[in-house]
């Protein structure tokens, strides 16, 4: 299956379990936001297998137990964003950052693109990001500014 790191999370919150995965027809499975149709005949016809099914069993009755991410309760403040960080920040690790801003519904891709909403500079900034962001004219924002981002979906004036 070529899934890939991101996929089965967002696969397992959208259908909600492993059965409803097995069961769903690959249209089900490409109605799941960030599935596409290569991904979901992929998925779908893992599944047709018996031999992959019978893999999958055994793994159950072994003991893995598959679960759904839970759903987050931040506010979705940066749903549709992309928000890249360049440098350390001091109230972030580069995990709880990345984190943040998915638990927010944002994406936090590595580098910079004319997709990218804005630019999180901190200390000893990657001269590549930030030279790109400048080129492309994308607001680059400091860790208070990223923080008032965060809690209000609001990019600064």
């Amino acid at each position: 299956v070529h899934l890939g790191a991101s996929g089965g999370p967002v696969l397992a919150e959208g259908l909600g379990s492993l059965e409803a995965i097995r069961a769903a027809s690959v249209e089900e499975i490409a109605s799941v936001e960030g599935i596409g149709p290569i991904i979901a005949a992929s998925v779908f016809n893992f599944f047709r297998d018996p031999e992959n099914n019978r893999v999958v069993d055994r793994l159950l009755e072994l003991g893995v137990s598959p679960t759904v991410p839970e759903r987050s309760t931040s506010p979705q403040t940066l749903t549709g964003m992309n928000i890249v960080v360049t440098g350390g920040l001091e109230g972030f690790t580069r995990d709880s950052v990345a984190e943040a801003i998915k638990e927010r519904g944002g994406k936090s891709p590595g580098s910079v693109s004319k997709k990218t909403t804005a630019v999180v500079v901190g200390a000893d900034p990657g001269a590549s990001k930030l030279t790109k962001a400048i080129e492309l004219g994308i607001p680059q924002l400091d860790e208070a500014q990223f923080v008032h981002l965060l809690d209000t979906g609001e990019l600064p004036s």
